[in-house]
């Protein structure tokens, strides 16, 4: 990450999220790396949470990335993957505190993007997102199982 000029981490927070339909949907992610193309000269995307396989083999983001996405679950690869997502230089975080902190770390960041709805039932992020990080419109998942 460090011999990458700039990095950025994108954060996917899936797991419990689906089945609580807390999980942002891919256009956020599109935005958000729209925003960064626009503004970063050839950044290069890792992509972090994403473990499974069938997942990120259908995921678009209409770029190239990298999946670092946990292939061993151990309390050690979380925190060398909070490591690496404080390494990069850009960041576009999930709707999740995990992610919240890998940007947070690395204070050094350029740009940070965080969702402007945590979760769609609020009216935005709580006040926990630093008033320099650029807040992208977004909306979590509706669960099918809702009427």
């Amino acid at each position: 990450m460090h011999k990458t000029k700039n990095s950025v981490f994108i954060h996917i927070r899936r797991g419990d999220y689906c089945s609580l339909s807390w999980q942002l949907e891919i256009d956020y992610y599109q935005k958000a790396i729209a925003y960064i193309q626009e503004r970063v000269e050839n950044p290069t995307f890792f992509v972090f949470g994403a473990t499974d396989a069938d997942f990120v083999e259908k995921l678009d983001l209409g770029v190239h990335f990298e999946n670092l996405g946990q292939k061993d679950v151990t309390q050690d690869n979380h925190y060398y993957d909070m490591f690496l997502m404080s390494a990069c230089k850009y960041g576009i975080i999930a709707n999740s505190t995990y992610s919240w902190w890998g940007a947070y770390l690395g204070r050094q960041k350029d740009i940070v993007i965080a969702p402007a709805k945590w979760i769609s039932l609020y009216k935005e992020s709580p006040q926990i997102i630093p008033k320099e990080w650029v807040k992208v419109e977004s909306a979590t998942k509706k669960n099918p199982n809702d009427k």
